[in-house]
């Protein structure tokens, strides 16, 4: 009994899927850098935030960020979960400040197809991804004119 109230417990803890809304209100998005999501307890700060922030997409990436806590989210999950993808960013052009946490469903994959290094506005909320993570849910992404 008490194994399955700890299993239980950490599931709990361990995040939600966040909703894509049906349409975008700018202003509802506090600006935010990318610099501040990589760090954990600046992005835990922001958790349940709609945010918003300029980087440089790099690739749609094939391995599981946070293996174990995204494990436990599919517990909670089991359908949703699969469908999301998560893509890497870049701070800088010069390949600075790495983050590979922000996710998408497929549908949003197929109608966001940039190039390496395209530089982007990014739209989402931030979600718990396990008790220390943090990742950005997309809502929308535009592209930006390069610097």
């Amino acid at each position: 009994m008490g194994g399955l109230l700890l299993a239980a417990a950490l599931t709990a803890a361990c995040g939600r899927l966040g909703q894509v809304p049906t349409a975008l209100a700018p202003d509802d998005y506090q600006e935010v850098s990318l610099a501040q999501l990589r760090h954990p307890a600046a992005a835990q700060a922001l958790v349940g935030r709609r945010v918003r922030f300029p980087a440089f997409f790099w690739e749609y990436v094939t391995y599981d960020p946070a293996m174990f806590s995204n494990y436990a989210l599919l517990a909670r999950h089991p359908r949703g979960w699969w469908d999301l993808r998560w893509a890497a960013l870049y701070e800088s052009p010069r390949m600075q400040g790495f983050y590979d946490r922000l996710a998408l469903d497929a549908a949003q994959q197929t109608r966001l197809k940039p190039r390496r290094l395209t530089r982007l506005l990014i739209y989402g909320e931030v979600l718990p991804l396990g008790p220390r993570l943090t990742y950005v849910r997309l809502h929308q992404a535009q592209e930006l004119e390069p610097n």
